[in-house]
């Protein structure tokens, strides 16, 4: 019964509420995705406005299928979760909340009298359950801000705080189905506001609150009213600050020229004698390490940090990289094919390229035999392939050997080897398994948390949700651009959940008498 909540009717959706919102519809464009076919399931895909029974179709889709496929799949990663010992924070949620679900003496023996969560705009439906099948009286205390509420895509939902008594009204009533698992009642529900911040300047709190009634694109409806009504002002405690604050928007002609202008702002805040930092009362000169720089994306992240080093700007960099696209990554994938395959283009080519040589030069190389070859490049890299051959049981020194050959070794190079060495320790892996390990983490965007070896005087280079909760005297926000705040690419997975939609699948099959393909889902 845990598995979707309310007995799997969640994964459903709201469709009532789905069917009536449906008849706004006003039908599909001949750009959607539907190839040249006119006609789906008996309906017209084209038709303006849609008929009653094709959204009456949409809304009531029978889903049990594929409800069941994604329970076993479910269920099946969890199972190899525990027999790899690859328990995710996730996945260690899940398991505590099936057990104080299902066993009453683990429920009894865990509650307690008080229970403080802070950052409650983070938490999840799971992770509210688990809390309330902890209390053994009504002393629950939650801390948070649904302004700070950044982890929607790990079906974090700032509802629980917004709505709190509704939630735990409602969920108290779910656990409580068919027996006691939550025992305390709500009662009088205090509210705390907290009104001062400690942190930063009045200028720079005025500025967020503006922030909150821009409207994410030119057409999103916003009530600006509304939205102030739910907003707790506060005010800057740091009386010390006075006059040293500044806040500054910067644009640019490409991303390219942002880069740079980053690179300007640090060397100005730190050489130019035109800016204080204000700490415990003391007035002092900027350093690199007051100074961050938060982006929304790893791949920016690195841009900054590779662009600093060339510079030679002091810097570390904090994140999730996905460290298997990045040159170093490509590279060791070239040379693992070439090791693997003398006749494979994806393992010559890219080595020869990244040599420096033109496409006219590395046909005329790849006309040659490489066994015969006497061109100097040829004669080095296929004795170097050789060397490599020998080591294919040592993992660790074939890779360290092909990062040692363009002088390599970094906080990604190190990632790369420990990941691949690891995998290859656990399993009898070939070099061919390492390959599709590579290009898998390529083709999903694998990332890895990688961090450098912080510097006593560096700039800080992170992500957005790795600086949550952090401080800095100095802060750079590069790539503010259009349609990466907020993101339009919208969600691609195949699979996707609301509370409204419940579970759809955005692809199907779609016939042509005898012939079929993959197209997009009219539903």
């Amino acid at each position: 019964p845990w598995f979707g909540g309310n007995d799997g009717k969640d994964l459903v959706g709201d469709t009532e509420t789905l069917r009536q919102m449906l008849e706004g519809f006003k039908g599909f464009d001949k750009s959607d995705d539907f190839g040249d076919v006119s006609s789906l399931e008996g309906f017209d895909v084209y038709a303006k406005p849609p008929g009653q029974e094709m959204k009456d179709a949409a809304a009531f889709e029978d889903r049990s299928a594929l409800i069941d496929m994604i329970h076993e799949i479910y269920y099946a990663y969890l199972r190899q979760c525990v027999i790899d010992g690859h328990l995710t924070f996730g996945v260690v949620a899940t398991f505590a909340f099936v057990v104080l679900y299902s066993d009453p003496q683990a429920r009894e023996s865990f509650k307690t009298r008080y229970l403080i969560v802070d950052e409650f705009q983070d938490t999840n439906t799971n992770q509210m359950m688990i809390s309330l099948m902890l209390l053994k009286e009504p002393n629950l205390c939650v801390v948070g801000d649904w302004k700070q509420g950044i982890y929607g895509f790990r079906f974090v939902t700032i509802e629980n705080i917004t709505r709190f008594e509704d939630r735990i009204s409602d969920l108290r009533k779910f656990l409580n189905d068919d027996t006691v698992r939550v025992s305390v009642h709500p009662g009088d529900i205090m509210r705390f506001p907290l009104m001062e911040n400690y942190r930063s300047s009045q200028l720079v709190i005025d500025r967020a609150y503006e922030s909150l009634t821009i409207p994410a694109t030119t057409s999103e409806p916003l009530d600006k009213d509304a939205v102030r009504k739910d907003i707790t002002y506060i005010t800057s405690s740091r009386d010390e600050i006075g006059d040293n604050t500044g806040f500054q928007c910067v644009q640019c002609e490409s991303q390219d020229a942002e880069i740079e202008e980053v690179l300007r702002r640090i060397l100005d805040y730190v050489e130019s004698g035109n800016y204080t930092v204000v700490k415990d009362k003391e007035n002092r000169r900027p350093r690199y390490g007051d100074i961050a720089v938060l982006c929304r994306t790893s791949a920016v992240c690195r841009k900054i940090f590779d662009a600093c080093q060339e510079h030679g700007i002091p810097a570390f960099l904090q994140g999730d990289v996905s460290v298997m696209a990045t040159r170093y990554g490509k590279m060791l994938l070239a040379w693992l094919r070439y090791i693997s395959n003398d006749k494979d283009m994806w393992g010559i080519v890219p080595i020869l390229a990244d040599l420096g040589y033109s496409e006219s030069e590395i046909e005329r190389l790849r006309s040659y035999k490489n066994d015969t070859a006497d061109e100097p490049i040829l004669v080095e890299l296929r004795e170097f392939k050789t060397r490599l051959r020998a080591k294919r049981r040592r993992i660790t020194e074939l890779i360290s050997d092909i990062f040692s050959y363009y002088g390599w070794d970094n906080d990604i190079t190190q990632a790369i080897t420990t990941i691949l060495s690891s995998s290859h320790r656990n399993s009898l892996m070939t070099i061919s398994d390492l390959i599709r390990i590579i290009e898998s983490d390529i083709e999903t965007d694998a990332k890895y948390d990688v961090d450098g070896l912080p510097l006593s005087n560096a700039v800080i280079i992170q992500t957005l949700h790795k600086s949550k909760g952090l401080e800095y005297p100095f802060v750079i926000i590069p790539c503010i651009d259009q349609n990466s705040y907020p993101s339009t690419g919208g969600d691609k997975s195949v699979f996707r959940f609301s509370d409204l939609t419940g579970i759809r699948c955005s692809r199907t099959i779609i016939y042509f008498g005898n012939e079929k393909k993959i197209g997009s889902s009219w539903r």
